[in-house]
């Protein structure tokens, strides 16, 4: 039988879209393995399943709040985005950051230079003219925009304190809009001859403090590839917290309502006056697990 029929039978208490949340936030465990799919295929006398019952809330409605713009002028707009909201318009995601600050600041053009997922936070940069939008565009191209993250990894950091992780990244599966990638076992030059199928990944990375069970680590990304920081943290073995995507398990008992990394700070020239900008925002209080 299907996972989330095993499971409304079991916990009747629990309604269809709250055993669909528990399970995309990490709630359920088949055979010591984290699975994030309600459609799951099941052995009821077979397989081990261990759900944690919790309730998740509903994600709160996209509101556009003028206190998590960073910065504005004529071309650009940089907003503090909240997790849990789409940037842009996907198959199941119809309210989304994008559109909503279009339509709040009424606004004729207004393009994003690049993407966060829907479960990251922090800063996001839009363009208001073509102009700017090819600018800004070179800039990533050029790799001369600075981008620093923070995460909460599970368990406590054993690597060397402070490195770099380069590898690359192949598609493990995709379908319609979902995407999920996995560090190929591969060597450097049979990966330059498929340059398509293989992506190298490069981020730099320092320990900023251990705990027990979890450590909060910087990321800055050289390279800027689907997933990139939470594909390459996971095959060390150091998921990202609270990604039940990526994760097979958590050390950390905490069960969370979305991955804990942020965009913390950009550093980028100003499309048209040139000037440079440093932008930063304030680390969710979420990441403070104490």
């Amino acid at each position: 039988m299907r996972l989330s029929k095993y499971l409304k039978d079991k916990f009747p208490e629990f309604s269809s879209k709250e055993i669909k949340r528990a399970l995309e936030n990490g709630a359920c465990q088949i055979n010591g393995k984290i699975e994030t799919f309600s459609s799951r295929e099941i052995d009821a006398k077979k397989d081990k399943i261990n759900f944690q019952k919790k309730k998740f809330k509903a994600q709160e409605k996209l509101t556009i709040k003028t206190n998590r713009i960073i910065f504005a002028d004529e071309d650009l707009l940089v907003y503090d985005k909240e997790a849990g909201h789409a940037c842009m318009q996907t198959q199941n995601n119809k309210a989304n950051l994008h559109d909503e600050l279009k339509k709040h600041l009424k606004l004729s053009f207004l393009e994003p230079a690049h993407r966060l997922d829907k479960e990251t936070s922090g800063l996001m940069i839009f363009c208001k003219n073509k102009k700017s939008l090819t600018a800004i565009t070179n800039q990533f191209k050029n790799k001369s925009i600075k981008k620093t993250y923070y995460a909460v990894v599970d368990g406590r950091w054993t690597l060397a304190p402070e490195g770099q992780m380069k590898n690359f990244l192949t598609l493990d599966y995709k379908k319609n809009a979902l995407q999920k990638w996995k560090v190929a076992k591969i060597k450097n030059e049979q990966a330059q001859k498929s340059p398509q199928k293989y992506k190298l990944a490069i981020t730099n990375y320092k320990i900023e403090k251990t705990y027990a069970k979890h450590s909060l680590i910087k990321l800055m990304p050289q390279t800027g590839r689907t997933h990139q920081l939470r594909v390459q943290l996971a095959a060390l073995k150091y998921p990202i917290l609270g990604d039940s995507f990526y994760a097979e398990s958590f050390k950390h008992p905490k069960l969370l309502q979305r991955h804990l990394l942020h965009a913390f700070a950009l550093e980028l020239q100003h499309p048209q006056s040139q000037e440079k900008l440093l932008l930063t925002s304030k680390i969710p209080n979420e990441f403070n697990l104490d």
